[in-house]
């Protein structure tokens, strides 16, 4: 009798500990990134790697599985597409060591993906249908720890058929929503009814104060876009982890 208690014991701490370990294999929980890169700019920030681990928590979260894609915006809607995964790990059954081996590996990887990426000066740059798309795809993971769409871009859409050097964008409603609209006609993209659960961060440094006061109403029409389907938005120069 004795020996059963203490079996049925240990079976319920294992139980417990399973359970609430922050990333167990058990739930498969990821933390998801994506970041999409504009080449056709020279004034785009350059991703890093460890600022995308550390803004998404990923570098806090070590047994936690990371799912990151990476592409490039320029003047074609389906860029080439780098995806590294690093699957999740139960820190109570783990080796320690091997998971360490396992996350130098990831960010080895993440790092190569990034750096071989170079400005091109592309003339056009189709910006909406790439960041939407993005957005939808992250809308439908599930057992997710976080979802992180992390765009470097100056937002400046610029294609054959559409052009928002032609349009005065303004932080008024009426005039963001029809040109959100002009956008999703001239693609054929609309995004998700819901993206509860998503971050999304709008990086580019401006080169002078006129550029500042056009990216800052351009990434305001599309925070409030993302915000109205639930997604947290954050604009800044430089990513950075938000309080």
């Amino acid at each position: 009798m004795h020996s059963e208690m203490i079996l049925i014991l240990v079976i319920a701490i294992s139980g417990l500990i399973i359970s609430t370990s922050s990333c167990n294999v058990k739930e498969n929980r990821f933390n998801h990134i994506s970041v999409l890169y504009d080449i056709t700019d020279e004034h785009i920030v350059k991703p890093e790697g460890e600022s995308i681990l550390n803004v998404s928590g990923s570098n806090g979260m070590k047994w936690c599985g990371i799912d990151f894609l990476f592409s490039t915006i320029s003047d074609v809607e389906y860029g080439a597409v780098d995806r590294i995964i690093l699957e999740p790990a139960n820190e109570y059954f783990s080796n320690a060591m091997v998971r360490k081996k396992q996350l130098s590996k990831f960010k080895e990887e993440l790092n190569a993906a990034i750096s071989k990426q170079e400005v091109d000066g592309k003339r056009y740059s189709i910006i909406y249908p790439v960041i939407v798309r993005e957005a939808n795809r992250l809308a439908q993971q599930s057992s997710v720890q976080s979802k992180h769409l992390i765009v470097y871009s100056d937002l400046m859409e610029n294609s054959p058929g559409f052009s928002l050097a032609s349009y005065r964008v303004s932080s008024g409603t009426s005039e963001s929503d029809k040109l959100m609209h002009k956008l999703q006609s001239q693609y054929g993209v609309t995004l998700a009814d819901s993206l509860e659960g998503l971050q999304v961060h709008f990086i580019y440094t401006a080169s002078d104060y006129k550029d500042s006061k056009r990216f800052s109403a351009i990434a305001s029409m599309y925070k409030r876009f993302f915000q109205e389907r639930g997604a947290t938005v954050n604009i800044s120069a430089n990513l950075w982890v938000h309080e």
